[in-house]
């Protein structure tokens, strides 16, 4: 099951996944700024008041983040430590690209969630634990 959202060639686009065990993988693609923030904003808030036990976000095909789309990612550690048991959320391919890289390090979040460079590496370290 998963929806998406585009609206340009380079406009951000979101797949969400619903896995086993609990699991919501968020697949975000293109250029995430204002066009799509309050979308991933309703994506997050949707998807946490779930419960899952784990969340990624996978940003390996996400060529750009600007604060609007950054400010749902910061609320997702917040609205994730209110489920109970508390929601793990793991980043993927934030790496990928300079730009995405640099804005998640300037403003913390590369420090807060743990990357990995592959869904497949997320997911089986968040079994592992």
């Amino acid at each position: 099951m998963g929806e998406t959202s585009a609206t340009g060639p380079d406009a951000g686009a979101f797949v969400v996944r619903h896995q086993a065990d609990r699991v919501c993988v968020v697949e975000a693609s293109g250029e995430l700024d204002l066009s799509v923030g309050r979308e991933l904003h309703g994506i997050v808030e949707r998807e946490l008041s779930a419960g899952p036990h784990v969340l990624v976000f996978d940003l390996t095909h996400c060529s750009f983040l600007d604060s609007s789309a950054i400010a749902p990612l910061a609320a997702a550690h917040r609205l994730a430590a209110a489920n109970t048991p508390v929601t793990r959320i793991l980043l993927v391919g934030a790496s990928c690209h300079h730009s995405v890289e640099r804005a998640l390090e300037l403003t913390g979040i590369s420090t807060v969630y743990p990357e990995y460079p592959t869904v497949s590496a997320a997911l089986a370290a968040a079994r592992a634990s």
